[in-house]
């Protein structure tokens, strides 16, 4: 089956941009400084080509008066870029196991901005109009503000991590220091270049930003696409990076979920008290359960090794994007009146419920990757920090390490492998990552069951549609009872016998 189109607008592929970049930023001081500065030359040069695909008005902008000019801005980052990657690279070469792949985060940006560069030039092509009308120009320029914003954020992320880099590993033979230590001044002065522009224009610009109007079926089509790629790749290619993938979209589905059952019930459309007692604390346990899978897995993915596959990560950023058309406003969450306003909250209610099934069965499939959880291979320095400390809460064995030969005999990662890319999952963290899935498993199937059983309002007497009075109203509270019984009985059953 061949990977979907991408159905992503310019605005939702630069709101993707920017929520990936605030991701990187919590990352970036475990990430390797060289890697990141090569791959924000990249997403650089992808920017400019973006900046330059925008139309433009002949003519001064008064707005501007003195100061530099945005177009003159971007060369001068564009120039900055070019400078950075010539000493980059040379030190690159040189840099023996100092030496780094392109960040892959990075990559990913800067084909994301390639990508609203073409639907621009597209755009631009069908275009017959001399000069930009009003709304069009507000939405290039909010377009510019978002673009701007990425890169302000994108240069903070290296130059922490280069930073970084220079207080740890600043003082080994052959590190780079000097090449390193010029990147972090350029890109931090990038930083506040950019910087100058984000204080001028973000948010304020958002105001004009256009939007398409909602896709019909396009978030229930989105979850179908969702649920049929990550049952495929974790039965497939049950990999580190595909755990981390599925735990983390899960994690973010749920809480945009959560969001809209509320406004539902805010709305009239479920019960508000029954979703206040039972439906709200099962979906934040349901949360706290993929967000813990998520931690563990995000941590033992190699940064080096091969990505989930694109099939998943396509379906990941298209339902990520559907599902914000529905709860992004600009730079926060929609209320509840505009997402009233952007769709139907009596058919949106089922597809709800939808999300909370696929929820469960990807719980399970999930839970079915411990067949091969000692092949999977984990990045080392974490695999034996969850070894010798706990996490969080949770019960990981407070073990350290006397000898090569107990960490062989009891499963533990060997010294030997902490200088190795990948090496497999340790047999001692198997229970525990054995118990998070069934975890997982429980509060899915009671957060399923929880939602089936609460009673919806939906429509009124005189918005529904009338029936023959010959036949019988269907029982629909029966059988949804029935349902909540099935789901009910099967998180306890997952939850073994009482003690």
């Amino acid at each position: 089956m061949s990977a979907q189109a991408d159905r992503r607008s310019v605005g939702e592929l630069l709101l993707e941009a920017e929520q990936q970049v605030r991701d990187l930023l919590h990352e970036a001081p475990e990430r390797s400084g060289l890697g990141m500065a090569r791959g924000w030359v990249e997403v650089i040069g992808a920017a400019h080509e973006l900046w330059r695909a925008l139309p433009t008005d002949e003519g001064a902008d008064p707005t501007w008066g003195d100061r530099q000019r945005p177009a003159d801005l971007m060369d001068q980052l564009q120039q900055s870029a070019a400078s950075v990657q010539k000493r980059i690279e040379r030190a690159a070469t040189g840099a023996g196991r100092f030496s780094a792949p392109v960040d892959d985060t990075l990559v990913d940006l800067a084909g994301q901005l390639f990508r609203a560069g073409d639907l621009v030039q597209t755009y631009r092509g069908r275009s017959t109009s001399a000069r930009m009308p009003q709304d069009v120009a507000a939405d290039v320029d909010a377009a510019r503000a978002r673009i701007m914003h990425a890169l302000y954020l994108t240069s903070h992320a290296v130059t922490v991590a280069l930073t970084d880099d220079l207080h740890s590993l600043g003082r080994e033979p052959n590190f780079p220091r000097n090449a390193v230590l010029d990147a972090q001044r350029r890109i931090g002065s990038s930083e506040q270049l950019a910087g100058t522009y984000v204080q001028k224009t973000y948010p304020v610009a958002l105001d004009g930003e256009h939007r398409e109007p909602l896709q019909r079926d396009r978030f229930a089509d989105a979850l179908s696409a969702w649920d049929v790629a990550a049952h495929r790749a974790l039965a497939n290619s049950p990999s580190a990076a595909t755990l981390w993938t599925v735990t983390s979209q899960e994690m973010v589905t749920t809480g945009h979920m959560q969001l809209l059952w509320r406004i539902a019930a805010e709305r009239g459309h479920i019960h508000q008290n029954q979703y206040r007692t039972r439906l709200a604390p099962a979906l934040e346990n349901l949360q706290r359960a993929w967000d813990r899978n998520t931690r563990v897995w995000e941590a033992l993915t190699p940064r080096t090794g091969a990505p989930a596959p694109q099939e998943l990560r396509a379906a990941a950023t298209e339902l990520r994007a559907a599902t914000r058309e529905l709860t992004h406003d600009r730079t926060a969450p929609a209320h509840g009146q505009l997402v009233a306003a952007r769709t139907d909250l009596v058919v949106l209610v089922p597809t709800l419920q939808h999300s909370l099934s696929t929820s469960v069965e990807l719980a399970h499939a999930f839970r079915d990757t411990r067949a091969v959880f000692k092949a999977i291979q984990v990045a080392p320095k974490p695999a034996m920090a969850m070894q010798n400390e706990r996490l969080q809460s949770m019960p990981f064995p407070n073990m350290r390490w006397a000898s090569q030969e107990q960490a062989r005999t009891e499963g533990g990662v060997p010294l030997r492998a902490l200088n190795q890319p990948s090496t497999p999952l340790p047999t001692v963290l198997v229970p525990t990552m054995r118990r998070l899935g069934d975890a997982t498993v429980r509060a899915a199937a009671r957060t399923m069951g929880t939602a089936t059983g609460i009673e919806g309002k939906g429509r009124t007497r005189a918005e529904a549609p009338q029936q023959a009075s010959s036949e019988p109203a269907p029982t629909t509270t029966t059988a949804r009872m029935a349902r909540w019984r099935t789901a009910m009985a099967t998180a306890r059953a997952l939850e073994g016998p009482a003690r």
